[in-house]
């Protein structure tokens, strides 16, 4: 049996919609690019420029309406308090399980309560688990997410991306499992998921950053290297092991782009490297 729980819900927002007034259109400042020959019209690219005053008005003005028009719901709150309540029967949620040559597991957690999902690990199955890192408690006042982890081969060290505030960039750390303390070095800039693949000696790896911070920048995944970085020191140490220019032959264009399986190439190339 099917059991509609949101059906009065539409209604109820239906009705109460109806009784609001329209908030104004979106602005628009019409902009085209050609790709490929092929001109592409976008009439609301000036909405991602959230410094724009006339922007930042009409998202201030959308908020209030929809505000209004969600507290207007008859019994919203009591429907609120009854779901938090469903959610706190839940168990909860681990996924991403990473297992390490010695049996050590690696893992995202996500309890009922949390915002964010937690980095644990636990010696064998029956281990007693142990949280390694809780991005909600990392910088204060700030929001980040784990977007990937990647622990060494002996679970020794383990590591990770994080990015802030939903961004599409991330920041690559390192941990001391043992110590459950971050290595001094950040790794950036990264795509989501670049935590990168670790070598035989479980004290460095390759990963591919990006060109570019800019997001917007349509060279930062253009003609990538990958390099290999050894724990403990600077980015600014490392050496590009795979690229158009150290193995021109494996890449057919200069403006490829590195995926896993290249990525895997690279850490094969770089196991003769002595950093």
């Amino acid at each position: 049996m099917k059991i509609h729980y949101f059906t009065p819900l539409l209604g109820l927002l239906t009705t109460v919609a109806i009784g609001q007034p329209t908030p104004p259109a979106a602005p628009s400042v019409p902009a085209s690019d050609m790709y490929f020959g092929v001109k592409v019209d976008d009439p609301y690219r000036n909405l991602e420029n959230l410094k724009d005053p006339a922007v930042a008005a009409w998202m201030k003005t959308q908020s209030e309406y929809a505000r209004k028009t969600l507290d207007g719901i008859p019994g919203r709150q009591k429907l609120i308090d009854q779901m938090v309540e469903f959610d706190k029967r839940k168990a909860a949620r681990v996924n991403d399980l990473r297992v390490t040559d010695n049996d050590r597991y690696f893992y995202f957690k996500s309890r009922p309560e949390d915002q964010q999902p937690k980095l644990y690990c636990r010696e064998g199955y029956a281990g007693a688990e142990v949280l390694l890192f809780d991005p909600e408690n990392f910088e204060k006042g700030k929001v980040y997410t784990i977007s990937s982890f990647t622990p060494s081969f002996d679970g020794s060290k383990v590591a990770f991306a994080l990015s802030q505030k939903g961004a599409e960039i991330g920041e690559g750390h390192i941990m001391d499992v043992k110590t459950r303390k971050l290595y001094p070095e950040r790794i950036s800039p990264l795509s989501l998921g670049g935590t990168g693949d670790w070598l035989p000696d479980n004290n460095s790896f390759t990963y591919t950053p990006l060109n570019s911070a800019d997001v917007k920048d349509p060279a930062a995944r253009l003609n990538t290297q990958s390099f290999v970085h050894r724990v403990g020191t600077p980015q600014s140490q490392d050496k590009p092991v795979f690229s158009a220019k150290v193995a021109p032959n494996w890449l057919s264009s200069q403006k490829s782009i590195l995926t896993p399986s290249t990525r895997r190439k690279a850490s094969y190339l770089s196991e003769c490297y002595t950093p």
